[in-house]
């Protein structure tokens, strides 16, 4: 199951910092987020690298993950690593959001750790000195 979702260009949308919290995973999502994110800070920017801890609470056969890609950043690339499984590569338009979907499988009651390695990360605007490569907007299992 591999799709690109695109939605319209995200330049006039406005961008709420609001720390990472269990929220931005989908409620209906068969999975508990176990622990704090790595890489990602509590605006929702997302550095090259970023992983995350969690519960199955049932079995699980996908992921998505719905970002907002700054304009530069064409394309986007987004690899997805679980736990030591080789990882999934997808692409999609830089400054637009869209919604990412990508195979894996977890058992019910299973704990697994996702890595998000993007393709590249940029300096933030002065006079922010982060290096960041793209927001999270949401996280979601099936």
């Amino acid at each position: 199951m591999r799709a690109i979702k695109k939605i319209p260009s995200a330049d006039s949308l406005q961008l709420v910092a609001e720390p990472f919290e269990p929220a931005l995973l989908d409620p209906e999502s068969p999975a508990v987020i176990l622990g704090e994110p790595t890489g990602v800070f509590d605006d929702l920017w997302v550095r090259q690298h970023a992983a995350f801890s969690f519960r199955a609470q049932g079995a699980i056969t996908a992921m998505s993950v719905e970002v907002w890609t700054p304009p530069e950043a064409d394309p986007f690339v987004l690899a997805v690593r679980l736990d030591n499984e080789p990882e999934t590569t997808l692409a999609a338009p830089g400054g637009h959001i869209a919604v990412l979907q990508f195979p894996l499988y977890a058992a019910p009651f299973s704990e697994f750790t996702i890595e998000l390695i993007a393709g590249s990360e940029r300096q933030l605007d002065a006079p922010d000195k982060r290096r960041a490569a793209y927001k999270i907007r949401g996280l979601g299992f099936c």
